[in-house]
């Protein structure tokens, strides 16, 4: 009897051991994306795998011949599906046969279970904005931002996060986001720097007991109070420049149309014969007529060729005396007469001038 029951024994285990079990059986948890893998021989030929979930919130079972299996759609049935632990068993089979059954680790999205994995959520994109010594991290409310955790709502479930400063003296902020669509936190830095960052840390309280963890995260923020205040102060000084600039023009322009430009020295007086003859006046720049002169009061004093003006009396007499003595130079012509000139020579001061032609 004893050698039969050997014998049959013998006949059976070629059978266990031709189906090999699966290997490195792993379970990836993330922002409520829960695939489990595991790898095979290819050598086994065509077989299938029984995937077995089991834990303290339901139980699944399927069978499938890929390497890896979605369990997403098991955990999102239910809040407390989500919020239990679980493991996974894969077993390989072929046709009649099946190999040994290899588990996983057990895994939670719940951090008030005690698990080898645990499970997190992503935050919704985080903004940070740097105010001098002031800032704000604000982003839109998990519960809202995750279409599957609508039914958190009924349970009381809120944010609990804690934004932490970077640098300095590490100070935390904590604070709670209940209903409200977006969530906000406003800390305090102590020194100003050119970027500014901070980690964010937290997770999602249900019925005060469970929490689901949220992955730490950091964000950091250019300090724009420092760049707004330089362009700002470039812009002023530029405004400031072209006022100045277009006050100076004015002012030149101004006083270009009231300043009057000093008289030039009177030109020599051309002979009494051709007085009515046109000369350019320099000040206006106009053709005029010059100054009729008369010939009699243009003669040089005794022993001279230059007379002062307050001598003029004196000439014009000595003048009408030596004119009749004078045949020659009174048949001669204008130009061939010689001429006295009375030349301006600036402040006041006439002078007779001798032209010796």
């Amino acid at each position: 009897m004893i050698e039969m029951c050997v014998s049959v024994i013998l006949l059976l285990l070629p059978a266990v051991s031709a189906v090999l079990p699966p290997t490195d059986v792993t379970v990836s948890c993330h922002n409520l994306k829960t695939v489990v893998r595991w790898n095979y021989s290819e050598q086994q030929g065509d077989s299938s795998f029984r995937v077995n979930v089991s834990g303290s919130e339901g139980h699944f079972q399927t069978v499938t011949q890929e390497r890896h299996y979605d369990l997403s759609h098991f955990l999102l049935q239910s809040v407390y599906h989500l919020l239990g632990f679980h493991y996974v068993q894969v077993t390989a089979i072929q046709a009649s046969h099946e190999s040994a059954t290899v588990t996983s680790q057990t895994f939670a999205f719940n951090e008030a279970k005690t698990t080898h994995i645990k499970c997190t959520l992503d935050f919704p994109p985080v903004v940070l904005t740097v105010d001098g010594l002031g800032a704000r991290v604000t982003f839109q409310n998990p519960l809202q931002w995750y279409q599957e955790l609508k039914n958190f709502h009924r349970l009381q479930a809120f944010l609990d996060f804690t934004v932490t400063v970077v640098g300095g003296g590490g100070e935390e902020f904590n604070t709670q986001c209940l209903s409200s669509e977006t969530c906000s936190c406003d800390v305090q830095l102590l020194e100003r720097r050119k970027e500014q960052c901070v980690e964010l840390s937290g997770g999602m309280v249900v019925e005060r007991i469970h929490r689901v963890p949220f992955t730490e995260m950091s964000v950091c923020a250019q300090d724009t109070t420092d760049d707004f205040s330089t362009l700002t102060l470039a812009l002023l000084l530029s405004f400031l420049a072209t006022v100045v600039a277009v006050l100076i023009f004015c002012i030149c322009k101004v006083k270009a149309w009231t300043m009057t430009s000093p008289s030039p020295p009177y030109s020599l007086a051309p002979p009494c014969s051709n007085a009515g003859t046109p000369v350019m006046d320099l000040k206006k720049d106009v053709v005029s007529r010059a100054e009729h002169v008369d010939c009699t009061s243009r003669r040089p004093s005794d022993g001279g060729e230059y007379g002062r003006g307050g001598d003029l009396e004196e000439l014009e007499a000595e003048d009408a005396a030596g004119h009749d003595s004078s045949e020659e130079e009174a048949s001669a012509s204008g130009y061939d007469r010689k001429q006295r000139l009375q030349v301006d020579m600036g402040g006041g001061d006439m002078v007779m001038a001798y032209d010796g032609r």
